[in-house]
């Protein structure tokens, strides 16, 4: 039996069966997530070494380096994060800020330059090597459930493209509403498997009974487990104790996706259609504690 991994229920079906794994539908809360004993490939910390963020997505992290300031004309991933920064201090203008999952570290300078008293978590020795000698990052290299943080500790917490990533995304939310502060916000950004490059690479594996995987299997890489909805992400979040105030969606930039010119190109001509549908592959929600469910 295949255990969900949002609401633990053992009843799943087989929705796709791709080359390096197998991903399953709950029939109770609709939940896709890719079964881990499938994989053929490392997992754990050892997915996550200096390849993954020099060779397996090298565009994505381009920008991602001590010399980002530089890009910060040219970069619409530094723009983006610079803006939601902006829509941060419009919440809270300083403060501790946690960022589970902060990579190499740039996003925390960055919140650092602004004035927040910035930490964070990164599995990856690599990136949090990284990010401690780059930056000079307060960066715990481990899991957020590992660390030693003190229970409402912070004012803002942000996962940027992490919560896919995890086996337990419940617990992990739990554990981040435990160390926010009752007046503070978590923001959570993930990839939307209600977008129309996921539809559209579902029906492409559904109309070819599976011989047509690829889409799919660039939709739903194998870095990640939990391939939220708008609809499983939100139930998610209600169900720790946290309530959604804000919700929007974008796309990843062009020049952060990997693959050939001619792929970028169909991207583009997907992402068009995309916002004309209202329908982009990432969805981001800032969210509060329930005030009722502060003691618990």
């Amino acid at each position: 039996m295949i255990k969900c991994h949002i609401c633990g229920n053992q009843d799943a079906k087989l929705a796709y069966s791709l080359k390096l794994c197998k991903i399953y539908r709950c029939q109770k809360c609709n939940a896709l997530f890719t079964d881990q004993d499938s994989l053929r490939h490392k997992q754990g910390k050892d997915m996550y070494s200096a390849e993954y963020f020099t060779e397996t997505h090298p565009n994505f992290f381009k920008e991602s380096s001590a010399d980002y300031q530089k890009h910060l004309g040219k970069s619409k991933k530094l723009q983006a994060f610079l803006r939601e920064l902006k829509i941060l201090k419009r919440h809270k203008p300083k403060g501790k800020l946690l960022d589970i999952g902060c990579a190499t570290g740039v996003f925390l300078d960055m919140a650092q330059k602004e004035g927040f008293d910035a930490y964070g978590v990164e599995l990856s020795d690599y990136a949090s090597k990284y990010a401690e000698e780059k930056f000079k990052l307060n960066v715990f290299n481990g899991k957020l459930e590992d660390s030693k943080f003190k229970k409402k500790m912070f004012d803002v917490i942000t996962m940027w493209d992490f919560i896919e990533h995890v086996p337990d995304p419940v617990g992990i939310l739990k554990k981040a509403r435990e160390l926010l502060k009752d007046d503070g916000i978590i923001v959570i950004q993930t990839t939307n498997d209600d977008s129309f490059m996921c539809k559209a690479a579902d029906a492409i594996y559904k109309i070819t009974g599976g011989l047509i995987s690829k889409p799919s299997e660039l939709v739903h890489p194998i870095h990640h487990i939990t391939h939220f909805s708008r609809k499983t992400l939100l139930n998610m979040i209600k169900n720790v104790g946290l309530k959604p105030v804000h919700i929007e969606t974008s796309e990843i930039p062009l020049d952060n996706v990997e693959g050939s010119s001619v792929l970028k190109a169909a991207v583009a001509v997907v992402y068009a259609i995309a916002w004309a549908l209202n329908s982009p592959f990432e969805i981001k929600v800032i969210a509060k504690k329930y005030h009722h469910n502060l003691n618990k």
